[in-house]
């Protein structure tokens, strides 16, 4: 794509081309982090959640449709996954691992290569190589540090409110970590400490506690990170996981609800973390926690396909969330409405599903007489370039319906067929 005159500084090009019209952004995630923030080596979890907030808010401030590419989990207890932060409702980022054994630059190829011919692509990386691959297929790129000048910027305070910020984080780890925490908490309510932290906690005083038998959500809250196992992440999840509720709770026919105070304590959990500066893994992590700590209500109805949904949204969080879920139950004791029994069937699903889907991925869902049908070609190697290509769209996002697979491999023809 031809830019036009006076557009030749990186950040100037960057500008221009993410201001295009429904353009696509692919941003190679590792080359990112480690060419900008060698240190990142140190810790690659806080910096992939690091460079992914950063991302979701670039997209949902200037409503971008921005993908982060991740080279493939290798750790045989996780599965690569989409996590989908959905434009419709807050707007954000997609996050895709490429397949086992697949790189992040294959996927990204793929990607390009699966977009209509008419749709501007844009690939951030500093890869000479990928840049000249996704060149052919028609996207442009950009460098990494000119896609960070435009991101929005941390919040960054002076050497008080630093100190300040820095002892409210140590008390947070100090409470939650205690082998009694609900004694520690107490103390935090009753001497202001837990108000002066997170004051949204302690809103929760005086909300009904719906359907259960602890005098308010507080006095749950507490309950719930007492049953939590004692890993940081969880426990700070359990804290946090009902602070939507003050802002959603209405009475209907007698009732008390809550509808979508998850969605809602998931936004207000990532602002209180971030204002503690707490780092961008924690920060991440904590406000998907909350966001899905009601996932399994009525999990063992779920179908084949809501299983794959919750194993995509939930990814390398699943057994954490696991936990969440163990705690909350047993603080509810007897008024939950699932018991672990469901949890563990659920389990045996997923790995069910997980080894019959591994199966299916080796196989295009089209052979080569419909791909000839389709493309009106003869037999040759153009067949055999197709089949491939459709395997590794099938690894990469599972069983599409036929229209849109038809579709995806027109629009890898087309631009096969313009070089």
């Amino acid at each position: 794509m031809a830019l036009p005159a006076g557009v030749r500084r990186p950040r100037a090009v960057a500008q221009y081309l993410l201001g295009l019209a429904d353009v696509a952004v692919f941003v190679d995630g590792y080359n990112f982090v480690f060419g900008l923030w060698p240190e990142s080596k140190q810790d690659i979890g806080a910096a992939r959640r690091r460079l992914e907030r950063r991302l979701h808010q670039m997209a949902s401030r200037d409503s971008l449709d921005v993908t982060v590419v991740w080279d493939g989990i290798q750790d045989a207890n996780a599965v690569p996954h989409r996590r989908r932060y959905h434009r419709s409702q807050t707007g954000g980022a997609s996050v895709v691992f490429s397949p086992v054994g697949y790189e992040a630059d294959d996927t990204i190829v793929l990607s390009c290569e699966a977009l209509p011919e008419t749709r501007p692509i844009v690939v951030v990386t500093w890869d000479r190589e990928l840049r000249q691959r996704v060149s052919r297929a028609g996207a442009n790129s950009i460098q990494p540090s000119a896609l960070l000048d435009l991101m929005p910027q941390p919040p960054v305070g002076d050497a008080r409110i630093l100190q300040m910020l820095a002892s409210h984080r140590a008390s947070l780890h100090e409470m939650l970590l205690q082998i009694d925490p609900t004694t520690a908490l107490a103390r935090a309510v009753s001497d202001g400490t837990l108000h002066e932290i997170v004051p949204e906690v302690l809103a929760l005083k005086d909300v009904p506690d719906a359907g259960c038998w602890h005098r308010d959500t507080l006095d749950h809250t507490i309950a719930v990170v007492e049953c939590a196992p004692g890993e940081f992440t969880v426990r700070l999840a359990a804290l946090l996981q009902d602070i939507g509720k003050p802002a959603t709770h209405m009475t209907r026919d007698g009732k008390e609800t809550f509808r979508f105070h998850e969605s809602v304590g998931s936004r207000m959990a990532a602002r209180r973390l971030e204002a503690l500066q707490f780092n961008w893994g924690v920060v991440h992590d904590v406000s998907d926690l909350v966001a899905m700590s009601n996932r399994l209500d009525g999990c063992a109805e779920w179908t084949d396909s809501a299983i794959r949904r919750y194993v995509n949204d939930t990814g390398p969080l699943r057994a954490q969330l696991n936990q969440l879920i163990y705690a909350d139950r047993d603080a509810r004791g007897e008024h939950t409405a699932y018991g672990s029994q469901d949890i563990d069937d659920l389990e045996r699903r997923i790995q069910q599903i997980l080894a019959a889907d591994a199966e299916a991925a080796e196989r295009p869902q089209i052979d080569g007489n419909e791909v000839m049908a389709h493309l009106g070609m003869g037999p040759g190697p153009q067949v055999g370039n197709a089949l491939r290509w459709l395997t590794d769209l099938k690894r990469l996002e599972g069983d599409l319906p036929r229209d849109e697979l038809l579709e995806r491999l027109d629009h890898w023809w087309e631009r096969r067929a313009s070089r």
